[in-house]
C-alpha cells in the first residue's frame, strides 16, 4: 500500500487543491453575469467535491495507521512489561 508520510504528502497536495478551487469558484460566483461562466463551476463545484471525497478517505486511511500503530506499540510495550514480571516471579 502506501506509506505514511506518501499519504501526509498527498494530503497536503490535495489542501492545497481544494483551496485553489475554492478561490476558482469565488471568482467565478463573483463576476458580473456568474450564468456565463455555468459550465466551469459546475466543474469546480465537481472537483471540490471529488478531492473532499479523496482527502476524507486519506485522513480515515492516517487514522487508521496511526491508530495501529499506537496499537503495536502499547502492545509491545505491554509484551514486554509482561515478559518481565514472568522472568522476575519466576527469577529467570
Amino acid at each position: 500500500m502506501y506509506e505514511v508520510d506518501e499519504l501526509r504528502e498527498a494530503k497536503r497536495q490535495i489542501d492545497s487543491a481544494l483551496h485553489k478551487i475554492r478561490e476558482v469558484i469565488k471568482t467565478f460566483e463573483a463576476k458580473e453575469n456568474p450564468s456565463r461562466y455555468k459550465s466551469q463551476l459546475t466543474l469546480a463545484k465537481r472537483r471540490l467535491k471529488a478531492f473532499g471525497i479523496a482527502n476524507q478517505l486519506i485522513e480515515d486511511k492516517l487514522s487508521e495507521l496511526e491508530n495501529n500503530h499506537d496499537w503495536a506499540l502499547n502492545g509491545h510495550h505491554l509484551n514486554t512489561t509482561i515478559r518481565a514480571e514472568k522472568r522476575f516471579e519466576f527469577g529467570s
